[in-house]
């Protein structure tokens, strides 16, 4: 059996991770931003509403008592095996990134800025001019996130949906200005930045095979030595092969869910 990303983690925080996955791809406002957010706006709509019959009493507890947690853990099995299927997928290939593993990538974009306007460095990888070109270019547009936030205030703008507002009374997806009425746009969009990010990897891991990962990885890593400002904080940059991947840590879940 494949060992999983959070195999090591405290129960505590799985739980919450896969309590905030359910709610995320609960709420209505993550069908406006669905291709955003790498998900199938139909597929997405289908399993909506068996995630909302198993939060339905969670929720319902947790506008009783507001410092309770979702047992998420002890919901999961209640879902059918696709829906099951569809909300630990998201959870392993995007979600742990934005909530668990969210240095990964941002100091690899960190570092990659750096690295990728330096020609000769970049010209060290070897690449064929053309895929070179075209992995520099998904790069660049990997960093650029004006126009997902632009979609997120489009569509926060509208009025809730009766769902969306129950999440919010219960304060599952809070507003960043603390005490603001509503949910808060965040956790949508870190995750959509997240699939952002990730297609670079995907190209990354297409165009440089294995040993092309190896090689940026000490390239980079021995690169990121040579710069005092964020070498120390950053340390070991992550395993480029589970960016390009993340499926090959998703494995089979901790418990029978």
């Amino acid at each position: 059996m494949t060992v999983r990303w959070d195999a090591a983690v405290a129960a505590y925080k799985r739980e919450s991770w896969l309590g905030r996955t359910l709610v995320v791809l609960s709420v209505d406002v993550a069908l406006a931003v669905a291709d955003d957010l790498g998900l199938d706006r139909a597929r997405l709509a289908e399993v909506q509403p068996s995630i909302r019959a198993i939060l339905g009493p969670a929720v319902g507890a947790r506008i009783a008592a507001p410092l309770s947690r979702l047992p998420a853990e002890r919901l999961l099995p209640a879902l059918d095996s696709p829906a099951r299927a569809f909300v630990l997928t998201y959870y392993d290939r995007v979600m742990r990134f934005s909530l668990a593993e969210d240095v990964a990538l941002f100091c690899w974009g960190t570092t990659l800025m750096r690295f990728v306007a330096d020609e000769a460095l970049w010209a060290s990888l070897g690449l064929a001019k053309d895929d070179s070109e075209r992995l520099r270019k998904e790069f660049w547009a990997s960093m650029e996130t004006t126009d997902i936030q632009e979609r997120l205030d489009e569509a926060f703008a509208k009025p809730l949906s009766d769902w969306d507002r129950r999440i919010a009374v219960a304060q599952l997806m809070p507003p960043e200005d603390e005490g603001a009425p509503g949910i808060g746009d965040q956790e949508l969009g870190q995750a959509a930045k997240v699939v952002r990010r990730l297609s670079f990897w995907r190209l990354a891991g297409e165009l440089l095979g294995e040993p092309g990962l190896d090689l940026l990885r000490a390239r980079c890593q021995a690169f990121l030595e040579t710069q005092p400002d964020i070498a120390p904080a950053f340390g070991q940059l992550y395993d480029p092969h589970l960016l390009a991947h993340p499926e090959n840590t998703a494995g089979d879940p901790l418990h029978p869910v």
